[in-house]
């Protein structure tokens, strides 16, 4: 008997980042892919306005297309894979926002990066919590 379970279903693709989207239906539980697969959908709507780069972080404006408030700055570190949203929704929600599955899409990434998943939205992992 396992302490955790997923009705976890067959991968079906619905976004145009394939590779990123089966990535997160293998690692997070199906109710959060399918939170997940809404901001991958979300990402068409915003653009990178410009960019900043130096010798640590590739720092990216992003307006959106749509009329909703869309303006956020995303950072990339450059030596180790940290990706970060001025929107703050993967902190609060616990998922990577559209704004990050963008400039994830403009980077080039095929995987989404261990650092935008928390353990208690991952597949086969127990809830851990701790008392002080």
């Amino acid at each position: 008997m396992t302490d955790y379970s997923s009705s976890q279903k067959k991968y079906q693709p619905r976004t145009m980042l394939t590779r990123l989207e089966e990535h997160a239906s293998q690692i997070y539980t199906l109710e959060l892919f399918r939170k997940v697969q809404a901001q991958i959908r979300r990402e068409a709507l915003h653009y990178v306005q410009s960019v900043i780069d130096d010798n640590i972080n590739r720092v990216f404006m992003l307006d959106c297309y749509a009329l909703e408030k869309g303006n956020a700055q995303v950072s990339c570190a450059k030596m180790v894979p940290q990706i970060c949203c001025s929107c703050l929704h993967f902190e609060t929600f616990g998922i990577p926002c559209g704004h990050l599955f963008h400039i994830a899409k403009v980077e080039g990434f095929t995987s989404i990066p261990n650092t935008l998943s928390y353990v208690n939205g991952r597949r086969g992992r127990k809830f851990h919590m701790s008392l002080m």
